[in-house]
């Protein structure tokens, strides 16, 4: 499976594009975490990066 990125032309394999996935959500899980009021429980990481996932929108999946 491929992931094309319309935004700026870009092909990667689905590896590079997991690998992107957690790059993104480990500097963006600190900000979460200070944002999320104290009278809820934080999702884990794992769980916040397949939201990150289910949000992406640059990317759409190509079969090859």
């Amino acid at each position: 499976m491929k992931y094309y990125n319309k935004n700026t032309n870009t092909i990667l394999s689905e590896q590079e594009y997991l690998e992107l996935i957690e790059k993104e959500a480990k500097e963006l899980y600190p900000e979460y975490l200070e944002e999320v009021p104290d009278d809820e429980d934080p999702m884990d990481f794992d769980k916040y990066k397949m939201r990150l996932i289910e949000m992406e929108s640059d990317f759409e999946v190509i079969e090859e």
